[in-house]
Parts: structure tokens; C-alpha cells; sequence
């Protein structure tokens, strides 16, 4: 009875352990993440921005009378105002890259002072599209890789 029964039993762990370095070999970054804790300075009080880019691809300074800032967690997490609405979502950085995921706002009617709206639109765009950070000092520039930089914060 043991015959038998010996060789499968001693088989079956030795294709379980060819099953999983086959899939460690073919899918790394399913089973080993490359993603990092984000850094102590990343994770501050609060980002305020100071200047975005906009449509025309020029630097635009806030709206005044309007306030816009950023909050990372370390738990992957960020919020902030938006000028008049709230947002939120999710992040995940490696290195110098940045990954903004499933980001969401309320969406109050705001009118005043006028072009909050369009400002608003702007920057979660800009946010949604940023795949870079860097921190410099007090500041914060996310950027499309190295091409573009999109959002300037400056820390509180």
C-alpha cells in the first residue's frame, strides 16, 4: 500500500515547488512587489498648491480666495480640497514614480469666485495624470515622467 501512495505523495511536493518557481519566474511582480513605503517627507501635514499647468501649458498660480491641497497617508491613501470640493483616492510609489489610482470628488455646485470649476477639473486631471514626484526642500512637483511638470505644492 505504501508503494503506491509513497511515490505520489512524493511527487505531488516536488510539482508544487516546480509550480510555484515557474510562476516566480514568469509573473515577479505578482508574487514580489517592487513598490516602496513612501517617504517621511511625502507624508506631511499638508501640500498646498502654489502653481499648476494649464490649458494653454502655461504655469497658473490658485485662483485667489481658493485653496488647494494634497494629503498622502502612509497607508496609500490621499485627500485634500480641490478650491471647493473635496477628493480622495489611492497611490503607490517606487522610487520617483508615482501611481495615482481610483480617484474620486464630491461635486457641489461652486461658483464663486468664477472659474473655480474650471480650476478644479484642471488639477484632478493633472493629479490623475502624474506619474513622477519629487521633493525638493519645501516642495512638492509631481510631473508627467520627466516631460511636464503639472502640480507645484509647497509643504505647510
Amino acid at each position: 500500500m505504501s508503494g503506491k501512495f509513497g511515490k505520489k505523495t512524493g511527487f505531488l511536493p516536488f510539482m508544487s515547488l516546480m509550480t510555484v518557481l515557474c510562476l516566480t519566474v514568469a509573473f515577479p511582480g505578482c508574487i514580489i512587489s517592487g513598490i516602496s513605503t513612501p517617504p517621511d517627507d511625502l507624508i506631511m501635514p499638508e501640500w498646498h498648491l502654489i502653481h499648476y499647468l494649464g490649458t494653454d501649458k502655461k504655469s497658473v498660480d490658485p485662483l485667489p480666495g481658493t485653496s488647494i491641497t494634497l494629503d498622502f497617508d502612509k497607508g496609500g491613501k490621499f485627500s485634500g480640497s480641490a478650491g471647493c470640493n473635496r477628493f480622495s483616492g489611492f497611490y503607490s510609489v517606487e522610487g520617483e514614480l508615482i501611481t495615482v489610482k481610483s480617484l474620486s470628488s464630491t461635486e457641489m455646485y461652486c461658483s464663486d469666485p468664477p472659474g473655480v470649476t474650471g480650476q478644479e477639473r484642471q488639477f484632478l486631471s493633472l493629479l490623475s495624470n502624474s506619474t513622477r514626484y519629487n521633493i525638493n526642500d519645501r516642495y512638492l512637483v509631481l510631473s508627467y515622467y520627466d516631460e511636464e511638470r503639472l502640480l507645484v505644492f509647497e509643504r505647510d
